[in-house]
């Protein structure tokens, strides 16, 4: 671990990785006090709050933090790699259940070798904020398998302080996809099956150390535009469907049609007829698991996304194939792979009790 230049945020608390997706957790570059976190350069509301902050001599040299809702770091950011430094912890106290902390931001999240951590699962904070015991707590970081050396044990480890399992706030997003609502409340077998999985000295499998893991996991820009822009819309002017209505045809007869067709055959017939084929049929055609988002859109509005269109663009343009896209869903189908086993882990603990 090193140390922390003079005159900026501690951005390095390490060695910490992520107990679910096993990459690190640390900030890429130190932050000098005076300037702005990363992460308030995302929001316009979060920059003017910054530059109200700097017309005050007092402050304008002292550390910087927002806080707010957890909700609100949901969002997709601008710059890629910003999201690689909020956090939460799964926290571990004597004689208690593990409870899920809030979001932190590593850029100022330091305090000596603990991590400062909203206790309220609905809140967080980017920057670093004051030390506050009634606001935030601080918590010893449990040491990960792949951590490649020991944090020295320094006093306030020595005392009864509460410890904690540091998780990217993404991938605990992903987590809860995985396993849903329900198993997400048994935190003692969560952490009994991630340390299962990463005792046999694992490694992430990265498709590239350097450039897959800053890739967000879960909003990636082209899958997020494709979602938007695919707004159904009537392909023809005729207001009745030719094949169904005047002639008669059934469902199963179409589908026997379209099985010699290709997808832009396929859309162009249904543009050409007016017709329309049901969500599942385009569904079936299309990577579901790992585009979770074109299933989540049609659980919250059905009939209203142009699956011909999306399947033309996955299946014939293969837009999710090109390079960096290609990148993008690898680090997803990486932690998806993970969370799979994982999930078989929690199932076998499950059975034994």
């Amino acid at each position: 671990m090193t140390r922390k230049p003079k005159g900026y945020y501690y951005s390095q608390a390490g060695p910490n990785h992520c107990w679910i997706c096993g990459h690190s957790l640390e900030a890429r570059h130190y932050v000098r006090i005076g300037k702005p976190p990363p992460l308030v350069r995302e929001k316009q509301e979060w920059e003017q709050m910054w530059k109200e902050r700097r017309q005050s001599r007092k402050t304008e040299k002292r550390v910087f933090a927002i806080d707010m809702s957890a909700s609100e770091l949901s969002r997709a950011f601008r710059v890629p790699g910003r999201w690689n430094t909020l956090f939460r912890m799964i926290l571990e106290r004597p004689g208690q259940p593990y409870k899920l902390s809030g979001i932190g931001d590593m850029v100022g999240a330091r305090v000596s070798c603990l991590l400062l951590v909203p206790p309220d699962s609905e809140m967080a904070y980017i920057g670093a904020p004051a030390y506050k015991k009634n606001k935030y707590i601080t918590v010893s970081p449990m040491r990960h398998p792949l951590a490649r050396w020991r944090r020295k044990r320094e006093k306030e480890e020595e005392e009864n302080i509460v410890k904690g399992y540091a998780v990217h706030s993404r991938c605990w997003t992903l987590l809860e996809r995985q396993l849903g609502s329900e198993r997400m409340q048994h935190l003692d077998l969560v952490i009994a099956a991630l340390k299962e999985y990463w005792k046999t000295g694992r490694r992430p499998n990265l498709y590239s150390t350097a450039m897959c893991p800053c890739y967000d996991p879960v909003h990636i820009p082209v899958v997020d535009k494709m979602m938007r822009t695919s707004v159904k819309t009537t392909g023809s002017s005729i207001g009745f469907a030719y094949l169904s209505t005047q002639f008669g045809l059934p469902l199963e007869i179409k589908y026997m049609v379209i099985e010699y067709l290709d997808v832009v055959s396929v859309r162009n017939m249904l543009w050409a007829f007016n017709e329309v084929l049901p969500a599942s049929y385009w569904l079936a055609m299309m990577p579901t698991d790992l585009l979770f988002e074109i299933r989540d859109k049609e659980d919250a509005a059905p009939g209203t996304v142009n699956w011909a269109s999306i399947a033309v663009l996955v299946i014939h343009r293969k837009v999710l194939e090109k390079w960096q896209v290609s990148l993008q869903l690898k680090n997803r189908q990486r932690i998806f792979h993970i969370l799979q086993e994982v999930e078989r882990n929690l199932t076998t603990d499950t059975s034994k009790t």
